[in-house]
């Protein structure tokens, strides 16, 4: 019918028709179909394609500070809270698919939560809001340099003026 909106696969893309264009770049061939005969598309900028017609990746953006490997976090298992049985009341145990719920959010009791695995986040909670703070110092005193410094060439501008206005109107009486 007309006038009713497309369902499921529709195309998907609200932007007019030359937008999309302007992000294409050019004809890019997938390396393992190559020996097959290769199949060539066309790769948007967002997925690696340059506006500049060349198919190579553009770098990547790398992660504030230093990367480290992630790892789970687990109980230590010796602490009070990790061998407490579960209250069956708050809203972690009751989405408990073993409590009648959904288990969507698949959280421990609040009553289990490891005294260690707490400390441990908390230093690290620490230790991430006193890097933002020396950062936040640090750019606190660029800036004061960088105002100072533009004071301190309004104030020589603002002296050059004056002598050239005195120098203007002739030696004081």
């Amino acid at each position: 019918a007309q006038g009713t909106p497309q369902r499921g696969g529709g195309g998907g893309s609200r932007r007019p028709p030359e937008r999309l264009a302007s992000r294409m770049c050019e004809a890019w061939t997938c390396p393992r179909s190559q020996s097959m005969g290769g199949r060539t598309v066309k790769r948007p900028e967002r997925y690696g394609g340059s506006p500049d017609n060349s198919p190579e990746r553009p770098a990547r953006k790398r992660a504030r500070g230093p990367l480290q490997p992630l790892r789970k976090r687990t109980r230590c298992g010796t602490c009070a809270a990790c061998n407490a049985t579960n209250c069956k009341a708050c809203r972690f145990c009751l989405d408990m698919p073993k409590y009648g719920g959904t288990g969507t959010l698949r959280q421990p009791c609040i009553q289990r939560l490891c005294e260690a695995m707490l400390a441990e986040k908390l230093q690290a909670k620490e230790a991430a809001a006193a890097e933002r703070e020396a950062d936040r110092e640090k750019r606190r005193a660029e800036r004061e340099a960088e105002r100072e410094a533009r004071d301190e060439v309004r104030r020589a501008a603002r002296m050059a003026r004056n002598t050239e206005r005195e120098a203007r109107r002739g030696p004081r009486r």
